[in-house]
C-alpha cells in the first residue's frame, strides 16, 4: 500500500520524489485515498482518489492520524474480519475507503499547535544529528 501517495512536502523533504512518481514502476495493491492527517488532507485524499482512475489500485483509508483524536476515523471497509479476508478484498479490488470524522474550523487552533510541535522537535532531531558526537577538548 502506498500512503499520502500525492502528499507535496513529504517526500520531497527527505529529496525523494513523490510516491506517485513510482507507482508505475512498483508493484502496488492499494492505494491510500483517505488519510485524516489534518485539514488539507481532503485536498490529497481527492487528487489520490482522481489519479487512481490512472492506476487502478484498490482503494484504502489510513488512519495514521496525525492527532491521537482522529486515530480509527479514516479506515477500509471490507468483506470479513481478519486479514486473510483484507487480502483477499485487495486483491480482488473490493475495499471501500471511509472517513468518520470531518475537520471543523475550531480544531484547527489545536492542530496547528501539535504541526509546530512536531516540526521543531523534527528541526532540532535534524540539527544534532548533522552536528554529530560532541567532543570537549581537553
Amino acid at each position: 500500500m502506498a500512503p499520502h501517495v500525492l502528499h507535496p512536502i513529504r517526500y520531497a523533504r527527505r529529496g525523494h520524489a513523490p510516491l506517485a512518481d513510482l507507482l508505475g514502476r512498483v508493484p502496488l495493491d492499494a492505494v491510500e485515498v483517505v488519510n485524516n492527517s489534518g485539514p488539507l488532507a481532503c485536498f490529497y485524499d481527492a487528487r489520490a482518489v482522481l489519479a487512481n482512475d490512472r492506476w487502478m489500485l484498490s482503494a484504502v483509508g489510513g488512519s495514521d492520524a496525525h492527532d491521537a483524536r482522529l486515530v480509527g476515523s479514516a479506515l477500509t471497509r471490507f468483506e470479513g474480519r481478519d486479514a486473510a479476508a483484507l487480502r483477499r478484498a485487495v486483491a480482488n479490488s473490493r475495499t471501500h475507503a471511509h472517513l468518520n470524522w470531518s475537520w471543523t474550523l475550531g480544531e484547527l487552533p489545536r492542530h496547528m499547535l501539535l504541526k509546530c510541535g512536531s516540526f521543531l522537535r523534527f528541526t532540532r532531531g535534524r540539527r544534532a544529528r548533522s552536528a554529530g558526537p560532541r567532543v570537549s577538548a581537553r
